[in-house]
């Protein structure tokens, strides 16, 4: 309303630096620290003012301090806002959506009482720079408790006869003269406000005139229909109800139904009645407090003796004639019982008592599950290990099983074991479940967080390691794979931890007397590796005589030609049999639903829970990779969402650590799914520097975006700092009719300080600096790639109730073109005369230039300070034995000693060596590599 005052807050946040402001409850002489008890409400919410920054935004509640404390030491909970919109936001956090926030301010650690709440903080953190800003509070307020005693959404309005013949169910009730008749319907003369589309409500036809009265009753029952049951309202505050007015000037009532006569076989409950005048149009919200009842004898022999609601037999809406109604027709939504007097026995929830755990690697994770109340009867609770990063049996063992709490207990424990893998994996996740509860409730924390620490220093020379995939493309008949080796294994790498992933190659007999066998991997930007004196690597050999040459590609032409002028540089046709996996070697997989990402929701408040399984992704046998979208129950389900059981599953796909790229025309032939609205496939980049920068800094380019509510169009954008979710810059295309009736071609051609969007071969959407300037462009180091198709959120929008299932992308190939290869070749080589490993290091002093050169290469020397790639050339002869035309390698890394001579250091099987990282970590502190990221140049023939 006109004169509303409002907060304003006035920040200026840095990268990583952080501002707000408290609220810490005082007295009128703001002299005294107060509380106030927040354990029967359900959250909190507020009004806010954002400015799209890209930054985050915080919401925190200061609990409970230590006994006798004499310092701020309130133990913090938090909810996180990505400051991603601009201008006024409605927000509503469940206590579930709180996080333990540790400031270091030695606060207890005892869980989210809300018993004695010291204040509340709303500020910002600068995940990005977020500049001077202003932004805006208002309506700080904690959410009441709400059960609903009608929604009218299952569409039902069952009556019968108790026993003693009194109806029971929806009735219907009128003078002799007047008429009622009540039935559900989703259409009525206007939505509820806030309503979902579709959202039924009841429809209540009367026709009452002068002194005449009429409705209908919900008397209490069970499903059958045949028992008038009660409910225990007593802990409640009051009632409330949407109600559809004809402005009749007549008299609208609400009557709450109490107790009866012990041993009553009649309809002698006492009537509390609230009036609502009849001099409103339309829907209007009502909301009455116990207080607000009056009691009404209709001289049916009630009990006289207060208004105790512990025994409510029902409600009654309807009218009473005290002017000429006439034949009017009202509505009614969203009966509902509200407040808590906090009389209430707290309930029986199990839950984890954490929603984050941590534990080094080789360590036991002690997990902790909690009862709220102490119980009186024995309490089983199943948990599991669920969803994971980590990979089972390699960085922690599986766990499922029970805990069983005895009358008073109220915490138990179980381990987690996780596995030192002896390899810098970075941090792991796995999610925890549980699964089933018997005598109790699940809590809010009905899933939490477990975080392995890698205690594995990462070494900065290493180039490739070969976990899980390699960046090769290879020319001629070679076959490459990865291997998994267990220590002790006759193949182990000296030194190796548990577990080494090593590539396998191996080299058909070929058609001609002897064959050259070419592997190469390239960089999506160049390396700079002046800094060091040799190329080493492990190098499994056969004992062949054959010369190993190793090249390396230098010095790439700087200038990028136009678009006209580029070539396939890679592809993907997915071409393999049905039910394939894609490609390991370019592809990973996203799994959950964002929390272990650290963006529950995947930011965006989405539905779906990402999987691998091939139900949910795989090739389709006719030349396209399948991404499925699935409907889960409930119900029955044993995977957990942010929101509580999954309710779909899908597939993210994503080329980091393997495809990556920077510039070039970027394309793929898509059907997006037909489905109703709901539905969000994209495809779509995300900069490679993103764990360590951050989103939007990283940078986003949105290739396609499509949402089936808008079924015509498709959306082409980008994202970054300062133009981020809702004002990030795009644009979008509108085909005239439907997207999903054929395929389409989506493609960028990018190049430094430009991007250009294309469907189709029509140009509708371009980018430079100046489009997003002052703010930064980010857009000129490597991305990699995504695909994905999401349900829901804050853009797929509502989900419409027809969508069925399954919804299916399709994708016929993606293609990258790129400038031709002008990167000069050198080359040296090493003789295979030795069978098993030996750790093979080979001067830069001794390469020498190659006599083939790809056009346009430069002859400039071997600079080292842009490395675009290297690979291996092997020869085998026609009559070689298959023994002799298999290799391995691993670790191909940098050293910094500079020998004069290829060197050559043999393994026995008695040798114990550390793994080569280990002695270099910390020799390399002094050096640094030019951040860089691979690109796989594998063309996959049909």
């Amino acid at each position: 309303m006109a004169g509303n005052k409002v907060l304003r807050e006035a920040l200026t946040i840095g990268g990583g630096q952080w501002a707000g402001y408290t609220h810490a409850f005082t007295n009128a002489a703001a002299n005294q620290w107060l509380t106030q008890d927040w354990s029967t409400y359900e959250g909190v919410s507020l009004w806010l003012y954002g400015n799209n920054t890209g930054g985050a935004l915080f919401v925190d509640v200061m609990d409970n301090r230590n006994p006798g404390s004499t310092t701020d030491d309130a133990e913090r909970w938090s909810a996180d806002i990505p400051d991603d919109f601009a201008g006024w936001r409605f927000f509503q956090f469940a206590w579930g959506d709180f996080h333990r926030k540790d400031i270091g301010n030695g606060a207890p650690n005892d869980g989210f009482g809300r018993t004695e709440i010291h204040g509340y903080a709303i500020g910002g953190y600068g995940s990005v720079p977020m500049g001077a800003q202003v932004y805006y509070v208002d309506d700080v307020g904690v959410i009441v408790r709400t059960t609903a005693i009608d929604d009218f959404e299952d569409g039902l309005l069952p009556s019968g006869t108790d026993p003693n013949g009194i109806g029971v169910g929806f009735i219907t009730w009128n003078h002799p003269a007047a008429s009622a008749a009540i039935t559900i319907t989703d259409s009525p003369p206007a939505p509820v406000p806030g309503a979902v589309a579709g959202n039924k409500v009841l429809r209540e036809a009367l026709t009452i005139g002068g002194g005449q009265w009429a409705g209908y009753t919900h008397a209490f029952t069970n499903a059958a229909a045949n028992q008038w049951l009660t409910q225990d309202w007593s802990t409640y505050e009051g009632l409330c109800l949407w109600l559809y007015g004809n402005n009749t000037g007549g008299t609208l009532f609400v009557d709450v139904m109490d107790n009866r006569n012990p041993g009553s076989t009649t309809d002698d409950a006492e009537r509390w009645s609230t009036d609502i005048p009849d001099d409103f149009a339309g829907w209007r919200f009502f909301q009455f407090a116990w207080g607000d009842f009056h009691r009404k004898d209709i001289g049916n022999g009630a009990p006289n003796d207060g208004f105790g609601r512990t025994e409510i037999h029902g409600y009654a809406i309807g009218g009473y004639g005290s002017v000429p109604m006439g034949a009017q027709v009202y509505y009614v939504d969203d009966v509902t019982i509200f407040g808590n007097t906090g009389s209430a026995a707290a309930p029986l929830q199990a839950q984890f008592g954490l929603t984050t755990y941590e534990a080094a690697e080789g360590a036991a994770a002690v997990i902790n599950i909690t009862l709220s109340v102490p119980p009186t009867q024995t309490v089983t609770v199943t948990y599991r290990t669920a969803e994971a990063y980590a990979r089972p049996d390699r960085n922690f063992v599986p766990i499922s099983g029970t805990v069983t709490f005895a009358p008073g207990d109220t915490e138990k424990t179980f381990t987690v074991q996780t596995l030192d893998d002896g390899k810098p994996s970075g941090d792991q996740q796995v999610m925890l479940n549980l699964t089933s509860v018997t005598n109790a409730d699940f809590g809010y924390r009905r899933r939490a967080l477990l975080t392995i620490t890698d205690t594995d220093a990462a070494n900065p020379a290493m180039v490739d390691d070969f976990e899980g995939h390699h960046p090769f493309q290879s020319d001629g008949r070679v076959r490459l794979t990865i291997r998994d080796i267990p220590a002790g294994s006759p193949l182990a790498l000296p030194g190796q931890g548990p577990y080494e992933q090593v590539l396998k190659i191996s080299v058909p007999a070929p058609l001609e007397a002897t064959n050259t066998a070419s592997i190469t991997r390239t960089f999506a930007a160049g390396q700079n590796w002046s800094g060091f004196g040799n190329l080493a690597f492990w190098f499994y050999g056969a004992d062949s005589g054959v010369p190993v040459k190793v090249h390396l590609l230098d010095n790439q032409a700087p200038t990028l030609p136009p678009p006209s002028q580029w070539v396939m540089a890679w592809s993907d046709e997915f071409n393999d049999p049905a039910g394939s996996p894609p490609d390991a070697n370019a592809w990973g997989y996203e799994m959950g639903d964002g929390t272990m990402n650290g963006i529950p929701g995947w930011g965006n408040s989405e539905e779906e829970f990402y999987s691998d399984s091939p139900d949910n992704v795989a090739l389709d046998g006719n030349g396209n990779l399948r991404l499925r979208l699935l409907a889960l129950d409930p119900a029955t389900t044993d995977k957990v969402c942010w929101y509580g059981p999954c309710k779909y599953t899908s597939a993210r796909l994503l080329t980091k650590n393997r495809t990556e790229f920077r510039y070039g025309r970027i394309e793929a032939r898509v059907q997006v799914p037909p489905g109703e609205s709901g539905l969000w496939p994209a495809f779509w980049s995300l900069g490679t520097n993103i764990d360590q920068v951050g989103w939007p800094q990283a940078g986003e380019i949105d290739i396609m975006e499509y949402v089936s509510r808008v079924p015509t169009q498709i959306f082409g954008t980008i994202h970054g700092p300062g133009y981020s979710g809702g004002s990030a810059y795009g644009n979008s295309y509108d085909f005239g009719a439907p997207v999903a009736a054929t395929y389409h071609t989506y493609a960028v051609e990018w190049a430094p300080d430009e991007i250009h969007w294309f469907v189709d071969g029509i140009n509708y959407h371009n980018a430079v600096p100046a489009n997003v300037a002052p703010s930064e462009w980010v857009f000129n180091h490597p991305f990699y790639l995504l695909f994905n198709l999401a349900i829901g959120g804050n853009f797929g929008g509502a989900i419409s109730p027809n969508l069925t299932f399954p919804q299916d992308m399709l994708v016929d190939y993606v293609r990258v073109y790129q400038a031709a290869d002008t990167a000069e070749r050198f080359e040296a080589t090493f003789v295979d005369n030795s069978a098993g490993w030996r750790l093979v290091s080979i001067p830069f002093s001794t390469f020498t230039r190659s006599a083939v050169q790809p056009a346009g290469a430069p002859n400039d020397g071997l600079t080292l300070t842009n490395m675009t790639g290297y690979g291996f050339d092997l020869q085998v002869g026609q009559n070689a034995a298959p023994d002799s035309r298999t290799f391995h390698l691993d670790q191909v890394h940098l050293t910094i000693t500079a020998p004069t001579a290829v060197t050559i250091a043999e393994a026995s099987g008695s040798r114990t060596q550390p793994a080569p990282w280990q002695p270099l970590a910390a020799a390399m502190t002094v050096l640094t590599l030019l951040a860089a990221a691979l690109v796989v140049r594998r063309r996959r023939l049909a």
